[in-house]
């Protein structure tokens, strides 16, 4: 199956459709954005690699392909990335982070470090429980919430999670 992402006039993601390979061509031809321009009448369109991540093509087991020249347009589109036809790409939605930085390779913005885990160890259980994480700009650092509410800081010179 092939899938295809509509563009809004500022080239961001509308949707992705999935189209049977008989009726694209080739990988990246014009034929699939034809089709899906008539079938769906009108509108732009653009192939879209279900198995590409920040630049790498994968297996459908998750293990990283042999053949990299199968890694199309950088990332698979999603709603509300961007189209960048001067990159040939599709980013996630910018980040307004002044502290991440651009990766022209992965065509995704990154943030400076990512924690070695999002998970914690729960006392009563020994289950790890995982986070719900998100940056925090202002500290300069992740932020997570356990199931509970509790809320925990990356420290990441000690490598450890922080009750906040």
């Amino acid at each position: 199956m092939a899938h295809f992402a509509e563009l809004d006039s500022n080239n961001k993601v509308l949707r992705v459709v999935v189209i049977d390979n008989n009726e694209v061509g080739e990988n990246g031809s014009l034929k699939g954005e034809q089709y899906c321009q008539n079938l769906f009448k009108g509108g732009t369109w653009k192939q879209t690699s279900y198995n590409t991540f920040e630049g790498k093509h994968y297996n459908a087991d998750g293990s990283e392909s042999a053949d990299q020249s199968k890694a199309f347009r950088k990332n698979y589109a999603g709603k509300g990335y961007i189209y960048d036809a001067n990159r040939d790409a599709f980013i996630p939605q910018i980040v307004n982070y002044s502290s991440w930085t651009f990766n022209e390779f992965k065509c995704v913005y990154e943030p400076p470090f990512y924690p070695i885990t999002f998970s914690l160890v729960k006392d009563d259980t020994d289950s790890p429980v995982i986070l719900k994480q998100s940056w925090n700009e202002d500290l300069g650092t992740w932020t997570g919430v356990l199931e509970n509410g509790a809320k925990y800081n990356w420290n990441n010179t000690d490598q450890t999670w922080e009750l906040a």
